[in-house]
């Protein structure tokens, strides 16, 4: 068989391809190899190995009613030192204490607080403790999946270019997730981990903080509050009809890690709430989706330029998520298979997450 891909090993990947599929019909009118079947003859998980030892991914998937396999050859795997990882994480610890310590003088300035480093420290473990934790959900399951990730890493940002000190933290996964049961694991691993320590974060810090006059609130940045902030403040705290709340740094970090969970649950590009809804929609319905809530941020966040009450960050997120699914979420490999019933209960359990966590108006400034 003669093919337009150079692939020096093609007789070994059709040995391969012999011994696990049968009514195989290549396509050789692709750049990318790729073969038609009729069913498969061993589990996936054998299939994936074989492949992969001869340096190529599967990804199975449904095109005109005809079973597909795709072969992408695989990318050298990248080796990261600890001492990177290390570096990063103590440098956003010092980007974020800073940025806690200048959000702590103002509540030591008018006598709320009265350990300025006490806030500073509170702040900077809290959101390292939340976004840490949100990577970390995401590393166990790809550990757990049998695919290779790096980090976390943390992103340290100076606090005079971005006043939480940080950008937040990632992982990078170095292989596809197996299945779209694996994928759906991926999307609210991350999302659920770090909600529950938002969570811990936020009741503790609210225990902490101080309510206050309602006119000292009238100047400065006005925090946006979810469905979940106003049950929470009202399940901790008592606080008067005249009078208002200025968060502990610690109940600010909480804040800040449930405004990233649901940041990250926005269903665009290969964000996690984009790796969840691809599973569910597949390729085609899932860009739609993701162009039609980019276009949507973009119009609200625009309304805020003809003194529409909106918050103006929206256009900033839309332009951004086009830029996150232009390319599209390349999905599991096996996309044939169908989503488990755990799988669209977590998917429920994120989807109740990303309208508890909602903010219409995330940050209000009031002259």
């Amino acid at each position: 068989m003669e093919s337009k891909i150079i692939y020096p090993d093609i007789e070994k990947l059709l040995v391969v391809a012999q011994k696990n599929f049968q009514g195989i019909q290549f396509n050789q009118e692709i750049r990318t190899l790729s073969f038609e079947f009729s069913h498969m003859l061993n589990n996936f998980d054998t299939v994936r190995k074989d492949f992969e030892a001869e340096g190529v991914y599967p990804f199975l998937r449904k095109e005109k009613e005809k079973n597909v396999c795709i072969l992408v050859r695989m990318k050298k795997t990248e080796t990261v030192k600890n001492s990177l990882l290390i570096t990063l994480f103590f440098l956003t610890f010092l980007t974020t204490t800073i940025a806690g310590y200048y959000f702590s003088s103002g509540l030591v300035q008018e006598g709320y607080m009265k350990n300025i480093w006490l806030g500073a420290f509170s702040f900077s473990l809290g959101l390292l403790l939340v976004l840490g934790s949100h990577e970390l959900g995401h590393k166990i399951i790809s550990t757990k999946n049998n695919v290779p990730a790096n980090g976390p890493y943390f992103i340290p940002v100076p606090p005079f270019i971005l006043p939480l000190g940080t950008l937040g933290a990632i992982i990078k996964i170095r292989s596809p997730m197996p299945d779209k049961n694996s994928q759906v694991q991926l999307g609210v691993a991350g999302p659920i981990t770090g909600f529950f320590f938002s969570v811990i974060v936020l009741i503790i810090g609210l225990k902490l903080s101080f309510p206050v006059e309602t006119a000292t609130l009238s100047n400065g940045p006005i925090l946006g509050e979810s469905l979940l902030l106003k049950f929470l403040t009202s399940m901790v705290l008592h606080i008067p009809k005249d009078k208002g709340l200025s968060l502990h740094p610690l109940a600010f970090a909480g804040w800040v890690g449930l405004f990233v969970t649901f940041l990250n649950l926005i269903p665009v590009g290969q964000l996690d709430g984009g790796h969840v809804a691809r599973a569910i929609l597949g390729s085609k319905n899932h860009q739609r989706l993701s162009f039609f809530i980019c276009g949507l941020m973009i119009m609200v966040g625009l309304l805020h330029f003809i003194n529409y009450p909106v918050w103006p960050g929206w256009l900033f997120w839309g332009i951004l998520g086009f830029v996150f699914s232009w390319g599209g979420n390349p999905g599991a490999m096996n996309e044939l298979e169908p989503l488990g019933k755990n799988e669209k209960i977590l998917a429920l359990i994120v989807a109740i997450i990303f309208i508890l966590t909602f903010m219409p108006v995330p940050i209000k400034m009031v002259p």
